[in-house]
Protein backbone atom coordinates (compact mmCIF):
# COMPACT_ATOMS: atom_id res chain seq x y z
CA UNK A 1 0.00 0.00 0.00
CA UNK A 2 1.31 3.33 -0.90
CA UNK A 3 0.63 6.55 0.65
CA UNK A 4 -0.25 8.36 -2.13
CA UNK A 5 -3.21 10.72 -1.92
CA UNK A 6 -6.54 9.58 -4.20
CA UNK A 7 -8.44 12.45 -5.49
CA UNK A 8 -10.88 12.44 -8.21
CA UNK A 9 -10.59 13.22 -11.82
CA UNK A 10 -11.37 15.97 -13.33
CA UNK A 11 -13.30 15.51 -16.33
CA UNK A 12 -10.42 15.94 -18.71
CA UNK A 13 -8.12 13.38 -16.72
CA UNK A 14 -11.34 11.31 -16.87
CA UNK A 15 -11.34 11.28 -20.54
CA UNK A 16 -7.89 10.61 -20.80
CA UNK A 17 -7.83 8.01 -18.54
CA UNK A 18 -10.69 6.13 -20.25
CA UNK A 19 -8.95 6.95 -23.87
CA UNK A 20 -5.36 5.34 -23.01
CA UNK A 21 -7.34 2.34 -21.49
CA UNK A 22 -9.34 1.94 -24.68
CA UNK A 23 -6.21 2.79 -26.58
CA UNK A 24 -4.26 -0.48 -24.76
CA UNK A 25 -7.33 -2.84 -24.74
CA UNK A 26 -7.25 -2.34 -28.59
CA UNK A 27 -3.09 -2.71 -28.62
CA UNK A 28 -3.67 -5.86 -26.54
CA UNK A 29 -6.33 -7.29 -29.25
CA UNK A 30 -4.18 -6.70 -31.92
CA UNK A 31 -1.34 -8.35 -30.04
CA UNK A 32 -3.60 -11.49 -29.72
CA UNK A 33 -4.00 -10.91 -33.68
CA UNK A 34 -0.61 -11.16 -34.50
CA UNK A 35 -0.03 -13.92 -32.17
CA UNK A 36 -2.90 -15.96 -33.14
CA UNK A 37 -1.95 -16.00 -36.56
CA UNK A 38 2.02 -16.67 -35.65
CA UNK A 39 1.00 -19.43 -33.81
CA UNK A 40 -1.10 -21.07 -36.58
CA UNK A 41 1.54 -20.58 -39.10
CA UNK A 42 4.40 -21.89 -37.01
CA UNK A 43 1.82 -25.02 -36.57
CA UNK A 44 1.52 -25.33 -40.08
CA UNK A 45 4.88 -25.16 -40.92
CA UNK A 46 5.55 -28.05 -38.59
CA UNK A 47 3.01 -29.96 -40.14
CA UNK A 48 3.85 -29.70 -43.69
CA UNK A 49 7.66 -30.42 -42.41
CA UNK A 50 6.57 -33.50 -40.26
CA UNK A 51 4.28 -35.06 -43.10
CA UNK A 52 6.98 -34.88 -45.36
CA UNK A 53 9.24 -36.38 -42.98
CA UNK A 54 6.99 -39.25 -42.46
CA UNK A 55 6.55 -39.98 -45.80
CA UNK A 56 10.02 -39.85 -46.71
CA UNK A 57 10.64 -42.19 -43.83
CA UNK A 58 7.90 -44.70 -45.04
CA UNK A 59 9.22 -44.78 -48.47
CA UNK A 60 12.79 -45.43 -47.81
CA UNK A 61 11.44 -48.30 -45.81
CA UNK A 62 11.28 -47.51 -42.53
CA UNK A 63 8.12 -49.17 -41.36
CA UNK A 64 4.76 -46.61 -40.28
CA UNK A 65 4.39 -47.23 -36.65
CA UNK A 66 8.26 -45.56 -36.26
CA UNK A 67 8.49 -42.77 -38.92
CA UNK A 68 6.18 -40.80 -36.65
CA UNK A 69 8.43 -40.56 -33.64
CA UNK A 70 11.87 -40.90 -35.92
CA UNK A 71 10.50 -37.85 -38.02
CA UNK A 72 9.97 -36.03 -34.51
CA UNK A 73 13.32 -36.30 -33.79
CA UNK A 74 15.00 -34.99 -36.72
CA UNK A 75 16.59 -31.84 -35.85
CA UNK A 76 14.43 -29.20 -38.41
CA UNK A 77 11.38 -31.02 -37.06
CA UNK A 78 12.11 -30.62 -33.90
CA UNK A 79 13.26 -26.92 -34.49
CA UNK A 80 9.98 -26.39 -35.95
CA UNK A 81 7.87 -28.00 -32.99
CA UNK A 82 10.06 -25.71 -30.62
CA UNK A 83 8.44 -22.76 -32.34
CA UNK A 84 5.44 -24.22 -32.41
CA UNK A 85 4.78 -24.48 -29.10
CA UNK A 86 6.88 -21.30 -28.16
CA UNK A 87 4.07 -19.15 -30.52
CA UNK A 88 1.63 -21.01 -28.51
CA UNK A 89 3.02 -20.03 -24.78
CA UNK A 90 3.34 -16.15 -26.90
CA UNK A 91 -0.25 -16.62 -27.19
CA UNK A 92 -1.78 -18.35 -24.25
CA UNK A 93 0.41 -15.18 -22.43
CA UNK A 94 -0.75 -12.34 -24.58
CA UNK A 95 -4.72 -14.03 -23.97
CA UNK A 96 -4.02 -13.55 -19.83
CA UNK A 97 -2.58 -9.58 -21.09
CA UNK A 98 -5.75 -9.13 -22.65
CA UNK A 99 -7.82 -10.54 -19.66
CA UNK A 100 -5.98 -8.24 -17.48
CA UNK A 101 -6.40 -5.12 -19.98
CA UNK A 102 -9.99 -6.16 -19.74
CA UNK A 103 -9.75 -5.64 -16.20
CA UNK A 104 -7.91 -2.37 -16.21
CA UNK A 105 -10.22 -0.63 -18.27
CA UNK A 106 -13.16 -1.84 -15.91
CA UNK A 107 -11.27 -0.83 -13.12
CA UNK A 108 -11.02 2.62 -14.78
CA UNK A 109 -14.84 3.04 -15.45
CA UNK A 110 -14.91 2.25 -12.11
CA UNK A 111 -12.79 5.25 -10.92
CA UNK A 112 -14.33 7.75 -13.40
CA UNK A 113 -17.85 6.76 -11.49
CA UNK A 114 -16.76 7.13 -8.25
CA UNK A 115 -15.35 10.67 -9.16
CA UNK A 116 -18.48 11.89 -10.72
CA UNK A 117 -20.25 10.73 -7.13
CA UNK A 118 -17.37 12.30 -5.12
CA UNK A 119 -16.88 15.65 -7.18
CA UNK A 120 -19.93 16.02 -9.07
CA UNK A 121 -19.08 19.47 -10.53
CA UNK A 122 -15.92 17.99 -11.72
CA UNK A 123 -13.51 20.01 -9.39
CA UNK A 124 -10.17 18.13 -8.47
CA UNK A 125 -10.46 17.47 -4.87
CA UNK A 126 -9.51 14.59 -2.38
CA UNK A 127 -13.00 13.26 -1.36
CA UNK A 128 -14.72 14.06 2.19
CA UNK A 129 -15.60 10.70 4.50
Amino acid sequence: MTDELVVAWDYFQAVAASREAQRVQRDSENARRTAVRDAAEAERQYRKALTTAIKRLIDGGTAATAARDLARGQDHIADLGYDRDVAAGDLAILEQASWRHTANRHDVNEFVKWSQRVAPYGEQREPVG
